[in-house]
């Protein structure tokens, strides 16, 4: 019993951290490669805020099966 809440919780930190950091690289990468008809367009940051906000699930739908090889 012990052993294994040590394995999970393990697994749960390092997969947590992968799977963070490459959503937050993602988010970023998104807006930079949106920037140029972000600024073209000024569009609000506000917007843009909501836009992150929304496709955050996605990203992490999408990058949760790479986090789980990553992180055994």
């Amino acid at each position: 019993m012990i052993l294994d809440d040590y394995v999970l919780r393990d697994f749960m930190l390092h997969f947590s951290l992968v799977v963070g950091s490459l959503v937050v690289l993602s988010l970023i990468f998104t807006v930079f490669e949106l920037l140029g008809d972000i600024l073209r367009n000024q569009v609000s940051p506000y917007v843009i805020a909501e836009y992150l906000l929304n496709v955050t699930p996605y990203f992490l739908y999408n990058i949760a099966q790479y986090g789980v090889l990553l992180a055994v």
